[in-house]
């Protein structure tokens, strides 16, 4: 009868003692389910420094030169005129690795030029680029563009003449600084040649037009 007294008191010890660990256990298996689906939700990778959207609004000095030649002659001249720029764009970067953005952007400048008369002039294009995070701030890309362009003048031979230029193709260049995740500024440096054949309406000589447009910006970027 003592002896069945002492195991039943034992058993009894035995079962309190075993339920709290269990409940430990429990709460461990909770806590490392809830970490996991935090983990899924927040990026968690250190070397990303930006994969979204984003706007970009900003101003540079542009140099346009125009070329004509033909078979014996080759003449040109050169102006500088303030560009508006503004792109919207989808990036990705990251601290020491290769990645890309593409851009579309539209940026415009008025001419007053004896070439040309007062012109306001538009240029529409979309950028590709490779994108390289030099540290987690710093960053750089470059890439390809190609463009259009479109003069407004109120000389109508003017619009002719200049409208008349095939899609440009041309390069560009930058250094940003990533100052959190929703601000970054930019030094850019862009150029685009275009180029068409003309013929003269008095002589029937043909001529080659190239018009040339290249800069330094200065952006602000929003990045979301």
């Amino acid at each position: 009868m003592r002896k069945l007294l002492v195991m039943s008191l034992a058993f009894g010890v035995g079962a309190v003692y075993a339920a709290p660990k269990k409940k430990v256990k429990s709460e461990k298996q909770n806590s490392a389910q809830v970490e996991a689906k935090v983990s899924q939700k927040v990026n968690l990778d250190p070397t990303l420094i930006h994969n979204g959207l984003r706007l970009s609004a900003g101003f540079g000095n542009q140099t346009i030169e125009l070329e004509v030649e033909d078979d014996i002659r080759r003449a040109s001249e050169d102006t500088s005129a303030t560009a508006n720029v503004f792109s919207i764009g989808y990036q990705k970067l990251r601290n020491a690795s290769m990645e890309y953005m593409v851009a579309l952007t539209r940026s415009s400048y008025t001419l007053d030029w004896d070439l040309t008369g007062d012109a306001d002039v538009t240029h529409w294009d979309i950028e590709g680029n490779l994108t390289y995070g030099i540290n987690t701030s710093l960053y750089t890309y470059g890439g390809i563009n190609i463009q259009t362009i479109d003069f407004n003048s109120s000389d109508d031979d003017v619009n002719e003449a200049y409208n008349d230029f095939e899609t440009g193709a041309g390069f560009q260049v930058a250094l940003g600084y990533q100052f959190n995740k929703n601000i970054a500024a930019e030094l850019k440096y862009k150029g685009t040649s275009f180029s068409q054949t003309r013929k003269s309406n008095i002589s029937g000589d043909s001529y080659d037009y190239t018009y040339g447009n290249r800069g330094t910006q200065i952006n602000l970027i929003g990045t979301f």
